[in-house]
């Protein structure tokens, strides 16, 4: 009923899209941050040089990221100093080679390094194991049961229990005429006959009305069934997801844990590592400084500065497109029950074998017909009818006209004066 909603966006398009626009983001932010510095002493610059291509196996793209080259230029009076530096270190490499001689026993001692601890790996511990949650719960949108059986019971008790007073109602209307002089045939006798059949046509009329509200009842009965056990569904549903999302968070937290203390442990280990180079290679460094020109350096680990690229919630998107499948199935329940809560589909258009039976009180055309799609011989009205007369008793739901009898028979109840 209605017009179909749109389908949740898939979650391997929401992510390409996050992911070009982290992408994006990043190479801006180096753009940004690479920026050409001017001081007294020179210029600092820093180009784009090239292109490397990256390839994201979950949206199966390729992004090309650009690389870049830092460039210093100094200024006249640093080169100027630059070159008298470098003419010193001319004559401290001259001296550094007279000495090699004198330390050359150093470069055959092997460094020891057995007390160093023991390097560990924690790239295991990076991964994280996703839970699905799962496919929504089947939600239940319809009913097979055929209500109309318990009304056409209903309904046939009625006429049942109503036609032996209605033969004696005609006996009697027909001893009365008899008494009264009033002949077959007359137009009083024909005026009699016709208020008798419009009493009929209510008692059947009210027969009718009453096997429409025990089929209401039914599905009413069906109706609280169906939306407890949906309701039930989709409790289970957000209780696996709620587990899965707090498992998923205790996995992290584990692991960043065991994360931190490797680093921490590898950490020392590095410093140790460094320390022990920088006794070992002090006295090579004296002379290489000689040999070189320049001062004595120790080795120092520096960390290049680089823009990093966000990841992308691969949770939240799968949790949002669960989250959107279940809203739309309990749209849809939502929509049978107000559409068939107290109306009767009464569209011609529905209907077939069609023949005029009567008239209420209030001059409304009854009808024996059946629906298209089966069911027994009812009667009952036409929606397009009702509507010219009671048009606050016609509902259109999916393009069919519902009538609700209720409001249809309502002035149909009251006798003529």
């Amino acid at each position: 009923m209605g017009k179909k909603s749109a389908d949740p966006t898939p979650p391997r398009q929401v992510a390409s899209a996050q992911t070009g626009a982290n992408m994006n983001a990043a190479i801006a932010n180096s753009y940004l941050n690479n920026i050409t510095r001017h001081t007294p002493d020179g210029t600092t610059r820093i180009e784009e040089t090239g292109r490397k291509s990256i390839y994201d196996p979950y949206t199966y793209k390729k992004y090309d990221v650009p690389t870049f080259t830092q460039y210093t230029e100094l200024s006249p009076e640093q080169m100027a100093i630059k070159k008298q530096q470098d003419k010193a270190k001319l004559g401290l490499a001259t001296l550094g080679a007279e000495q090699t001689e004198r330390i050359s026993g150093l470069l055959q001692k092997v460094p020891v390094f057995d007390d160093i601890p023991a390097w560990k790996d924690f790239s295991p511990f990076q991964k994280v194991t996703f839970q699905r949650s799962g496919a929504a719960p089947a939600l239940k949108t319809s009913y097979e049961t055929d209500f109309s059986k318990e009304g056409n019971r209903v309904e046939e008790a009625f006429l049942e229990r109503m036609k032996p007073q209605q033969q004696r109602d005609m006996e009697r209307l027909e001893s009365r005429l008899a008494s009264q002089g009033i002949r077959l045939g007359s137009e009083s006798y024909r005026e009699a006959m016709e208020t008798h059949a419009r009493t009929l046509n209510d008692a059947r009329l009210g027969a009718i009305l009453a096997g429409g509200k025990e089929e209401e009842r039914r599905f009413g009965i069906q109706h609280q069934k169906a939306q407890f056990a949906n309701k039930a569904k989709q409790a289970m549903f957000e209780n696996t997801m709620q587990s899965a999302l707090f498992n998923r968070n205790a996995e992290i937290l584990e692991k960043n844990h065991e994360q931190g203390r490797i680093r921490a442990q590898n950490d020392l280990r590095n410093q140790v590592l460094q320390e022990k180079i920088a006794i070992t290679n002090d006295p090579i460094n004296k002379i290489t400084a000689l040999l070189s020109g320049s001062q004595v350096t120790y080795p120092r680990f520096q960390t290049s500065r680089m823009a990093t690229i966000p990841s992308t919630n691969m949770v939240n998107i799968f949790a949002n497109r669960d989250q959107q499948k279940m809203y739309e199935a309990k749209r849809k329940n939502d929509l049978v029950k107000t559409a068939l809560r107290g109306f009767i589909a009464s569209d011609r258009r529905v209907k077939k074998d069609i023949r005029s039976v009567g008239i209420t009180h209030d001059g409304q055309s009854v009808y024996r017909f059946r629906y298209k799609s089966g069911g027994p011989v009812r009667m009952g009205l036409m929606a397009n009818e009702v509507l010219k007369k009671y048009p606050e008793a016609v509902s259109d739901v999916g393009g069919i006209r519902m009538v609700d009898y209720a409001k249809a028979l309502k002035q149909a109840s009251r006798k003529p004066v």
